[in-house]
Order: structure tokens, then C-alpha cells, then sequence
């Protein structure tokens, strides 16, 4: 017999409580965001330097440890960049390095405790669609972890950052066309979902993801045993940000920092709906925010319309006193170069979006000298070479996607 649970779901906007039995993305009478809360007077973090899944079990929505499923992701360096701090005047610079990830990504980390939290559920067959890092991070921990399924829809732009092996249990559906969105692949999947009776990963709104994402930042308190005064990321929904706000607020509540980091949330310029609704004092996004085709050399942050999650960021973002920034693609391939010149470490340019923005806030001395400052390097770049070949490719008709190989008058996926 399982033990009480030490934790509780309930909806972000109405309170509304769920009991831990099942797979739930939204809340089912408002729609909201569902969070966990813990029995902070019950947990303890583990002495396990090998699995940081097990290390930080009792803050993880998975109430048997037998269900926790670990792959390899974590125990990243987080890096005091002593020379990259000296060429901004500062002393307490730290990156956490989430490229030593085994897909080079912070993705790897909510995979398995996604899963984790789907094996406790008795969920076996998931989809997502975004833009590659989390669909190959969780493509790789199913692979590893039968009998998951898990099914990717993805734009044929973002195809070749799919960099895993091809397999039986993972189904690869690439719409055609370098102009398809991201948004047109989520909707392409949930037809798909609803005609075979499989279930949405959520992104944003999977518990299971943002539970997983914290890690990074609690790794990384724990490794240089200070608080930070900023915590920086380069954000498409602000997911990673989000769960690192929930794992400071834990953090705090347990006695282990004694304050909660000021956010530098970073966009690309040529797509930043968050930045513009920010700067304009709005708590939700309107419909000029909203970009159809948004387009950049940040690959991973290309959303265009955050009207979902925009609100939830919002409050953490007011609660915080962080600061919403633009880069442009100069600034960000800049920024790229003096990382690695600086401290050898090769950032994609999405995670080099915080460097650039790091630049751009000392220089106008909104961050202190001595402040201590954590960014989040979210990623490395992909070897297209190396992307998944066997997929099955959508086309695009006047009543929907269907199958390449199928014939016109076919119903459409």
C-alpha cells in the first residue's frame, strides 16, 4: 500500500482541488494551469549524487520511487565564469550548463519526470509538437523506458533538430512546408489525439514538465550554496522560468535561500509577443502581440501567440520585479562567440539569447557588479546530419493535413 501523498493538485486560477489518480492538463471547470503543493514539513532533499530525479523524489509529483524513471539527465556544471564575469565588471557571474544534458538540452530533465508521472498514472502513449529539444529529449527517454509510446508533430523547418535514433515506439508526423508554424503542427496533433484517444503532453500546462525543469535551478543552488539575486533564461512560453520561480518559492519555504531571483526572461526581437505585452503594461496578450508566422535564428523560442500562458508569467514576473528583454540577431551571435571565447562552453543561439541580454542589463547597470546572477544555457546546437529519417510526412489540402501517401480524396489527419 502506497503511503499518504505529500502533495496536492489543485488549479492555479479557481483552487479547485484533484486527488493525484489520473493525467490532468487543465483544470476541468475553468481551464486553468493545475500545480502541485507539497508537505514542505514532510520533505527532505536525498543524498543521491547520481539520479537527481531520486535526489529531489519527495518535490516531484510521483508519489512511489519505484515509478521515478532516470535516463541520465542532470548533474550538470554549473560554472562560475570568472572570465566572462571579469569582461562585465562582475564577480559573481554562474551558468548552468544544461548543454552536458545527453541531448544537449534542459529537456532531458522534465522527460523523465514526465514519464515518471505518466507510469504513475498508468499512461503509456503521449504526443507533443514543438519545435525539437523536447521532442527529442523525450523521444530518447522513451526509447529508453518501454512500453512508452510517444508521437511528434512537427513543421518541416524544425525536422532537423529531431536528432535521435529512429524506433518502433516513437512516430515522427512532419507537415510540410518551411513556412508551417508551430502552432499549426499543435493543431494537426490534437485532431490526431482526439480520433485515436491519445492524450496531449500539454506543454505548459503538463505539471510533469515544469515539476522536472525546476531541477535545473535547485542543482544549481545546491552546487554553488548561495541565492541568486537574478535568474536568467531565454523563453518561448517561459516554462523554465516559471518552474525555477516554484523551486525558489520551495526553496525558501525550506529554509535553504532566503530570497527569491529577480527574472530576465529574453526573446529574439523578431519574436517577442511576451516583450511588447510586458513593456506595454499588459497582464494577458492582444491580438496585435500575436506573430502568424514568427521567424528568427532562435529556433527553440519561435511561439508567436502566448495568450495561454502569457497570464501565469505575468504574476510570477510582478511578484519578482524581473525585467522582460529584446536581442537582436546581432546581439545574440555576439553574444555566442564571446561564451565560448570566454568560458569554452557552445550555446545554440537560443540559449545565447541570455548572454546577450546579461550584456545589454550591465551595460545600462541594471544588474549590480556584485550581484550574483544565475543564467540558465538551456541548450547546444543540433547536427542536422544527424536527424530522425523515417517519419511520415502531412501535406497540406483545402480540408486539413493528410498523409503524402494517401490518396486526395482521403479524410485528412
Amino acid at each position: 500500500m502506497m503511503r499518504e501523498p505529500i502533495f496536492r493538485e489543485y488549479c492555479l486560477l479557481c483552487a479547485k482541488q484533484y486527488p493525484p489518480d489520473a493525467f490532468r492538463t487543465r483544470c476541468d471547470a475553468c481551464g486553468g494551469a493545475l500545480d502541485v503543493d507539497y508537505d514542505l514539513a514532510r520533505v527532505r532533499i536525498r543524498d543521491n549524487r547520481e539520479a537527481p530525479i531520486a535526489r529531489y523524489h519527495e518535490l516531484l509529483p510521483v508519489q512511489d520511487a519505484s515509478n521515478l524513471v532516470h535516463v541520465g539527465a542532470g548533474n550538470t556544471p554549473c560554472v562560475h565564469a570568472r572570465e566572462l564575469g571579469r569582461k562585465l565588471g562582475m564577480s559573481a557571474l554562474y551558468l548552468k550548463d544544461e548543454t552536458k544534458n545527453p541531448t544537449g538540452t534542459v529537456k532531458d530533465r522534465p522527460a523523465e519526470v514526465v514519464l515518471s508521472y505518466l507510469k504513475e498514472r498508468d499512461v503509456w502513449h503521449i504526443t507533443s509538437s514543438a519545435t525539437g529539444n523536447s521532442s527529442t529529449a523525450f523521444a530518447r527517454a522513451t526509447i529508453l523506458s518501454p512500453p512508452f509510446e510517444h508521437s511528434i508533430f512537427i513543421g518541416e523547418r524544425w525536422l532537423s533538430r529531431l536528432t535521435f535514433e529512429a524506433h518502433e515506439r516513437v512516430h515522427v508526423w512532419v507537415l510540410e512546408g518551411r513556412e508551417t508554424t508551430t502552432l499549426e503542427a499543435i493543431a494537426c496533433s490534437r485532431k490526431w489525439e482526439r480520433d485515436n484517444g491519445v492524450p496531449a503532453e500539454g506543454g505548459f500546462f503538463n505539471i510533469g514538465r515544469r515539476e522536472g525543469l525546476k531541477l535545473a535551478f535547485l542543482e544549481a543552488v545546491d552546487q554553488v550554496r548561495r541565492p541568486f539575486d537574478w535568474y536568467m533564461q531565454g523563453v518561448s512560453t517561459g516554462m523554465g522560468a516559471y518552474a525555477a520561480f516554484k523551486g525558489a518559492l520551495q526553496y525558501q519555504a525550506l529554509g535553504l535561500v532566503d530570497r527569491i531571483p529577480k527574472m530576465a526572461l529574453v526573446q529574439e526581437a523578431t519574436c517577442a509577443p511576451q516583450v511588447q505585452a510586458w513593456r506595454e503594461g499588459c497582464d494577458g496578450i492582444r491580438p496585435h502581440h500575436i506573430l502568424e508566422r514568427p521567424d528568427g535564428i532562435a529556433d527553440a523560442l519561435l511561439k508567436g501567440n502566448h495568450t495561454e500562458t502569457y497570464p501565469y508569467i505575468y504574476r510570477m514576473m510582478t511578484r519578482t520585479g524581473g525585467q522582460f528583454v529584446s536581442v537582436s540577431e546581432e546581439e545574440i551571435r555576439s553574444a555566442q562567440r564571446d561564451l565560448k571565447e570566454a568560458e569554452g562552453i557552445s550555446a545554440c543561439f537560443s540559449a545565447s539569447t541570455t548572454i546577450a541580454a546579461l550584456k545589454k542589463l550591465r551595460a545600462t547597470e541594471q544588474i549590480g557588479a556584485s550581484e550574483c546572477v544565475l543564467v540558465m544555457l538551456t541548450g547546444s546546437d543540433r547536427d542536422p546530419r544527424r536527424h530522425v529519417r523515417n517519419y511520415t510526412r502531412l501535406v497540406r489540402t483545402a480540408a486539413g493535413w493528410r498523409r503524402a501517401d494517401t490518396p486526395v480524396e482521403q479524410e485528412a489527419v
